[in-house]
């Protein structure tokens, strides 16, 4: 920013000292005008006094007015500088407003950025937080290829996944569907969860013949994967958040628990 120089020009004190200056000197010629006696001599005015006058008188009377002269432009000078001081006082506290202003449209920036690094975040961590879900929805499918499948048979039995006198199919992978509507699948699979362990009693009791399934590392797969999905509610956005409090992943996490330490509904290993 180019600075604009004040001219002095433009100063009432200025202006006020030229004007008490004429007027000193207006009164110094006036006061040549008057009768003087001096040294016994009568002079018409105080100008022939000093045409005729030492060289000191004269240098007294012009050293008066020199100094009363003096005088004002001190006075002068000094409501200058005080001028000078209180304008560059303002600007400097126009040039602080600025700074603040500008110092405060950073912080806005500066946090309109971070939000926008937030939801990119968020949206990141979506995208892997729906991923989780889809591997966790392909691990329960993949269980029933590794030994958790239970087959029971009993003739007074009648069974949603069966037909009456038929041997019986369990698995975990029999809850869920092929649909892409993950929280559907997880939910119908969580619900379906829930009543696992009733029916399985159930059968264990009536049945006249069963085989228990081999305890394998599949279950605590499962677990795994929920767990995972379970530690990312801290990156996710507060929408996200309410979709896996809604899913009640760890009601999954405690019935696969309750399942996976049920010794009773295991084979034992050879």
């Amino acid at each position: 920013m180019v600075e604009k120089t004040k001219s002095i020009w433009t100063e009432w004190s200025f202006f006020a000292g030229v004007f008490v200056t004429i007027a000193v000197l207006a009164v110094f010629a006036w006061s040549l005008t008057f009768p003087v006696v001096a040294d016994g001599k009568e002079f018409l005015s105080k100008w022939q006094y000093l045409k005729q006058a030492t060289p000191n008188e004269i240098g007294d009377t012009l050293a008066g007015v020199a100094g009363s002269l003096a005088f004002v432009w001190v006075v002068v000078a000094v409501l200058l500088q005080a001028t000078e001081l209180r304008e560059q006082r303002e600007e400097f506290e126009k040039m602080a407003e600025a700074q603040s202003a500008q110092a405060r449209v950073l912080q806005k920036q500066a946090a309109v950025f971070e939000d926008e690094q937030k939801q990119r975040d968020e949206l990141r961590a979506e995208l892997l937080f729906n991923e989780k879900l889809r591997s966790l929805i392909a691990s329960i499918r993949d269980s029933s290829s590794q030994g958790v499948h239970w087959a029971f048979s009993n003739s007074e039995i009648h069974d949603e996944y069966g037909s009456d006198g038929e041997i019986h199919g369990f698995s975990l992978s029999g809850y869920v569907d092929d649909s892409d509507l993950i929280d559907e699948t997880i939910t119908k699979f969580r619900e379906r969860l829930s009543n696992l362990p009733r029916i399985l009693w159930d059968y264990l009791h009536q049945s006249i013949h069963y085989r228990l399934p081999e305890k394998t590392d599949c279950i605590p797969k499962v677990i795994e994967k929920v767990e995972q999905v379970l530690a990312m509610r801290g990156d996710l956005s507060l929408s996200q958040q309410e979709r896996l409090s809604r899913l009640r992943l760890s009601e999954i996490v405690a019935t696969l628990d309750d399942l996976q330490n049920e010794s009773n509904i295991w084979e034992d290993a050879a």
